[in-house]
């Protein structure tokens, strides 16, 4: 059955103010596997280059809590409590990296060289709000000493 007697409804209207409080915590570890080739220019110099597979694993957690209030007293202010979303996962890529080698004596030598690196972005979230780590394209340089025994 269907009511059709006419009631009154009241409408309040009022500039709200949101105050979000959160804290993203993140770890990554990184393993990479693929061939790597080293070419003698001469007794001393050589030269490298190494591509392969990339995986980043990613463990992150968003901890938030959110009060919005109104600018009307008769509405109640709405409070999310503490809220914590977490997600954990291996995001795959590839890697291309070069070095450059140089021998001082037979025991010691130094190297220095650089990586590219790219993987997968890591996104989750709840219907308030969405999380993406975008790991994407990474540079690092990197430079050494070598000894062998």
């Amino acid at each position: 059955m269907i009511d059709l007697n006419s009631r009154n409804h009241s409408v309040a209207t009022a500039a709200a103010t949101t105050a979000f409080s959160g804290s993203l915590d993140s770890s990554m570890q990184n393993i990479r596997l693929g061939p790597a080739f080293d070419i003698d220019f001469t007794k001393r110099f050589s030269a490298g280059v190494g591509l392969g597979y990339s995986t980043v694993y990613v463990d992150s957690s968003l901890k938030y809590s959110e009060t919005t209030s109104f600018g009307n007293a008769a509405i109640p202010n709405l409070n999310s409590g503490l809220v914590t979303l977490q997600r954990a996962e291996w995001e795959p890529g590839v890697y291309f990296e070069m070095r450059a080698n140089y021998q001082f004596s037979r025991y010691v030598g130094a190297f220095a060289g650089g990586d590219l690196q790219y993987n997968s972005s890591l996104e989750f979230g709840d219907t308030a709000h969405q999380v993406k780590i975008d790991l994407g394209t990474t540079y690092s340089a990197k430079a050494g000493v070598l000894i062998r025994f």
